[in-house]
């Protein structure tokens, strides 16, 4: 029966994470915030949230999950999906559409990298920051691609473009597309 239990409370878990992604958030907000434009505190074990997830965080956001539009200070949880993220941000998993500050995460994917991304597998179609992790990718047709004026660290990195550092680096726009220790292609000019 506990076992049982377990795999439901965890089938359901994982299942609202999904639809983080697909969806946006499914959560009961315990303070109704329609008169709130932004909190210091945002505290969640799911399916229960102190405040809406459109309400700017300008603080310590701690959660099991979370989807917040905007946080500005300490992002902590399992699964993420953020809009816009303004200082330190430690996940397991998750994306955000704009990094500024630093994002520490297992596997993660962010839209725009402004700042630090670093963790175990890092994905992101515009880096004009860092990125550090074992592995390390941006998309690799200019179509895609936003561009890579930044750099990637790590043990296998793959771009189109820019700076790269680590054991294995491709870069298909470079004089030669596999080196490794460093590899470097200009930036194409698409911002």
């Amino acid at each position: 029966m506990k076992k049982r239990l377990i795999f439901l409370l965890f089938s359901i878990f994982c299942i609202n994470g999904i639809s983080v992604f697909a969806y946006g958030a499914i959560s009961i907000n315990i303070v109704p915030s329609r008169s709130f434009e932004a909190t210091p505190v945002q505290f969640g074990i799911w399916p229960f949230q102190l405040f809406d997830n459109t309400i700017k965080v300008y603080g310590i956001s701690i959660n099991s999950w979370t989807w917040q539009h905007e946080i500005y200070g300490l992002s902590c949880s399992l699964l993420v999906s953020q809009h816009k993220h303004y200082g330190l941000s430690v996940n397991a998993v998750g994306g955000l559409d704009y990094n500024y500050g630093f994002c520490l995460k297992i596997l993660g994917d962010v839209g725009e990298n402004y700042g630090v991304q670093a963790g175990g597998v890092n994905a992101c179609d515009g880096n004009y920051g860092v990125m550090l992790g074992v592995a390390n990718f941006l998309p690799d047709t200019i179509e895609a691609a936003k561009g890579n004026y930044g750099v990637q660290v790590g043990i296998f990195n793959a771009a189109r473009e820019g700076l790269q550092f680590g054991l294995i680096n491709y870069n298909e726009t470079a004089w030669i597309s596999w080196l490794p220790f460093f590899n470097y292609a200009p930036a194409s000019g698409k911002m």
